[in-house]
């Protein structure tokens, strides 16, 4: 049996470089999903493949643009960006991503409630999406609840893993659990850099098209990244 996998990222904005970003005012301004299968989108009738689909916020008017083996689709409506995340979880068997656990998924379900989505619904059954956060052997653990059907998987969270299951990750040092260390040590590929005063910049001008090429591949990497963790654990 085939299940379809999709990993996703987030990327959220704070209003300063010295804020972490909280629900209430940073919008979700890029969304990046990789597919392990061909996933199938219609643009003005025609069919396109692809395994990398983009949302971005733009404050111009809304498109769908085919580059580089990517589908990006353009907003300049948060709501609907959600809306068509939403929908392409939704469609698929297992979710993945990195620390999509402790963040994505919280600041994915806590704003799509500031901006008064209803149905923040990606499981097979009717009921929203809701996390809680209790406390394990000292850690915070993220529970994320009304997933019917599907299975979801944080990669960050079996790094922190030490049982004989994943007894070849033992090899690696992970003391460091950042994505950029964790990337480069088990699969040798360097995650790409965009600082926050670059995102800054970008929301600030949208219209910056080598900025947001470049913001885009960042959260891209990320995505690719969560997929290939997938892949190989």
């Amino acid at each position: 049996m085939f299940f379809k996998a999709c990993s996703f990222d987030l990327e959220v904005v704070p209003l300063n470089i010295n804020q972490m970003p909280t629900p209430d005012t940073c919008p979700i301004i890029l969304a990046s999903c990789h597919f392990n299968y061909n996933y199938k989108v219609i643009i003005d009738n025609k069919e396109y493949e692809t395994r990398n689909i983009v949302l971005i916020l733009i404050k111009d008017h809304e498109y769908v643009e085919v580059r580089d083996n990517k589908i990006i689709f353009y907003f300049n409506d948060e709501i609907r960006e959600i809306n068509k995340l939403l929908e392409i979880l939704k469609g698929n068997d297992i979710i993945t991503g990195y620390n999509i656990n402790g963040f994505d998924f919280p600041h994915l379900i806590d704003r799509s409630r500031n901006l008064g989505i209803k149905k923040i619904n990606i499981g097979n059954g009717n009921s929203n999406l809701y996390y809680n956060v209790a406390e394990s052997k000292g850690f915070k653990v993220t529970k994320i609840g009304n997933l019917t059907g599907k299975i979801l998987i944080d990669i960050m969270s079996i790094m922190k893993r030490e049982d004989a299951t994943i007894s070849s990750l033992k090899k690696f040092n992970l003391k460091i659990l950042k994505l950029e260390h964790v990337a480069k040590e088990i699969l040798k590929i360097e995650k790409l850099e965009f600082p926050v005063e670059e995102m800054l910049k970008y929301w600030n001008n949208t219209g910056d098209v080598e900025l947001r090429n470049k913001f885009i591949d960042y959260c891209s990497r990320d995505s690719e990244l969560a997929l290939m963790f997938f892949n190989e654990v």
